[in-house]
């Protein structure tokens, strides 16, 4: 279990960039749905797609016409993750082009560790010596934890984490991260 967490946690910092990796010549298409919104409301509203966990107890919402790659089966994971991103998909990489974004939501389970936000902090600090980490509280009153630094490309990177039901949630975004504090102030209990 422990090396899952650890695969995890290794992804996450990927997709920050924090550690290297060699590309690959193709990046391969994902096989989970793909859902796209017809909603004229603009981005920034955040009104018109909603992202649920319901082993987690929480919502999330993005923008209205964001392609969402969402939560799949997670009765026997310990740690899984949903996508919601400004561009079509397609195959290939090189990033995002200026304007657009993607986020990632990534849970990880009690199982892979009791998670509370003492715990997370400590993991925190104990793991980036380099970052910024302080706690906050978002505009829907959860509380939450905000890790900022600098990554091995020299970009700055944001990762907001928080609990549901002893649950870690990171909210990570990659390209306009004006997104991450607008996304993640959105994230609520399922009532």
């Amino acid at each position: 279990m422990r090396h899952l967490v650890i695969a995890l946690a290794t992804l996450t910092l990927i997709a920050c960039n924090l550690l290297t990796t060699t590309p690959s010549d193709a990046t391969a298409i994902p096989t989970q749905p793909i859902v796209q919104a017809t909603s004229t409301t603009t981005p920034l509203t955040f009104e018109g797609q909603e992202i649920r966990d319901e082993q987690a107890g929480f919502a999330v919402n993005v923008p209205a016409d964001w392609y969402i790659f969402p939560f799949g089966d997670t009765s026997d994971a310990i740690g899984y993750s949903a996508t919601a991103q400004s561009i079509e998909p397609s195959v290939g990489g090189g990033g995002f082009p200026d304007g657009e974004s993607k986020v990632d939501i990534n849970v990880e389970t009690p199982e892979a560790g009791n998670w509370t936000l003492d715990s997370i902090e400590a993991e925190l600090r104990a793991q980036n010596s380099g970052a910024s980490i302080e706690r906050i509280t978002l505009d829907t009153d959860v509380e939450a934890i905000r890790m900022t630094g600098i990554n091995q490309r020299g970009n700055e990177f944001s990762i907001i984490y928080t609990v549901f039901n002893a649950h870690r949630v990171a909210i990570v975004v990659l390209g306009d991260v004006q997104f991450l504090d607008q996304i993640a102030n959105t994230i609520r209990p399922i009532e």
